[in-house]
């Protein structure tokens, strides 16, 4: 017997937490592996948390935060990920922004993304693909506070020489600055 999308004996699965700065997502594992194992319907709480009010993209956030999971062996290589939509319906946030997320993660290596069939964890993350990953996270990071410096309309120049003198401080202080408030 096969556990339907959305019902267990317990009921649906439960809705997002949620809180000030984040949400927690909870749903139902249903995989291929789970099925072979006969534990269908076990409930597990995936965390992805996205703060809305920071400065890093959400898609950078659901991507470390994937990674991390990954990392730490809480999601398991043939474990189903939410789908898109669901995610993003779920972390009330636009769902080209989570189809992004995946797709870095899927192009790391990270998730495969098989259509009509689901998103699905493949094998841990080597350390080539855990760089990868991190790549492009800085490179959607400093794309994005350069697209908001623009939009400000600094110059080039006076973004590189502020961007200079401010990781001189970090440098220093042996930490990085402290976000603005």
């Amino acid at each position: 017997m096969q556990a339907q999308a959305g019902s267990s004996a317990d009921g649906p699965p439960p809705r997002p937490l949620d809180f000030a700065r984040h949400s927690l997502y909870n749903y139902y594992k249903d995989t291929k592996r789970q099925s072979d194992n006969a534990t269908l319907g076990v409930r597990v709480t995936l965390a992805i948390e996205v703060d809305l009010r920071s400065h890093v993209p959400i898609y950078i956030q659901i991507v470390e935060r994937v990674g991390h999971l990954v990392a730490t062996g809480v999601l398991r290589p043939g474990d189903q990920l939410p789908t898109v939509r669901q995610l993003a319906t779920d972390l009330r946030v636009n769902f080209n922004t989570v189809a992004r997320a995946y797709r870095l993660l899927d192009e790391a290596g990270v998730i495969s993304t098989q259509q009509g069939r689901g998103t699905y964890v493949l094998e841990g993350l080597s350390i080539g693909q855990a760089e990868e990953l991190r790549q492009a996270a800085l490179e959607g990071l400093v794309r994005s506070f350069l697209v908001g410096a623009a939009r400000m309309a600094f110059r080039p120049d006076d973004v590189e020489s502020e961007a200079r003198i401010q990781i001189e401080r970090w440098r220093q202080a042996g930490d990085p600055p402290a976000e603005p408030e």
